[in-house]
């Protein structure tokens, strides 16, 4: 069961746990604490679940090129990227194409590791319920300066949104995504955030997370999150 960042109470004059990546033209230096992953090998990912393959060098730099990707850093402590899912409707009954790639050391044996690096073309559509991060209507938006939480990493605009899952059955827990997404003129690249499954009204539990109120646990793996979009250099610059 995956453990769910809980909510940390406001007081009479909070102080934000941690804050939404700053806009920025170049990336922040990187600090002591934070080392980049350098290796990447095909191995076993040790878990009691379903086997999971780290990538390879090769295959990592080619879903990298996929997404229009030149370099990105992975803190170590996220551990190997390995394949969550590669949907192509060249290999398999579906339109267009979904690539979503886990870290090795948020994966808790089944489904999707809690945070992913996600290329999606926006016509990507397989017959079956899945989480959408971004919309033509999102793409159009952002190039208008009309949608909420824009920002822009090393020349390239995006936005940070919060949003729930589809698959939630009623009464249960509401899982939280926290995003941030870069769309661009036919496909979008996401790093996504599995913040937990929560009781209660999820847009207060929205609004919380947008104003930083965190668990302590889970202001670590956003911190990290944040260091790995702010690396993002793309290819191409429109």
């Amino acid at each position: 069961m995956v453990t769910a960042c809980t909510i940390v109470s406001p007081t009479a004059n909070p102080t934000p746990t941690t804050t939404s990546i700053p806009i920025v033209e170049t990336p922040p230096p990187a600090t002591e604490d934070v080392e980049c992953l350098e290796t990447f090998e095909a191995r076993p990912i040790q878990t009691d679940g379903k086997p999971r393959t780290a990538l390879s060098a090769e295959e990592w730099e080619g879903y990298l090129n996929l997404m229009g990707i030149q370099s990105l850093c992975v803190p170590v402590e996220l551990g190997a990227p390995f394949l969550n899912a590669d949907w192509d409707s060249a290999k398999i009954p579906a339109t267009g194409r979904m690539v979503s790639i886990g870290f090795e050391r948020l994966y808790h044996g089944e489904g999707w590791s809690d945070m992913f690096l996600l290329y999606s073309t926006y016509d990507f559509t397989m017959g079956t319920e899945f989480d959408h991060f971004a919309t033509l209507k999102d793409r159009d938006a952002l190039r208008n300066h009309s949608l909420a939480n824009e920002i822009q990493i090393n020349g390239i605009s995006g936005f940070i949104r919060f949003q729930t899952a589809m698959a939630t059955y009623e009464g249960q827990p509401q899982v939280i995504y926290r995003t941030v997404v870069f769309p661009f003129e036919d496909d979008y690249v996401a790093v996504v955030y599995d913040l937990g499954a929560f009781d209660g009204d999820a847009r207060e539990l929205i609004q919380k997370f947008e104003q930083g109120d965190y668990s302590t646990g889970c202001v670590a793996q956003v911190e990290m999150m944040d260091f790995m979009v702010n690396s993002l250099r793309f290819q191409s610059i429109p």
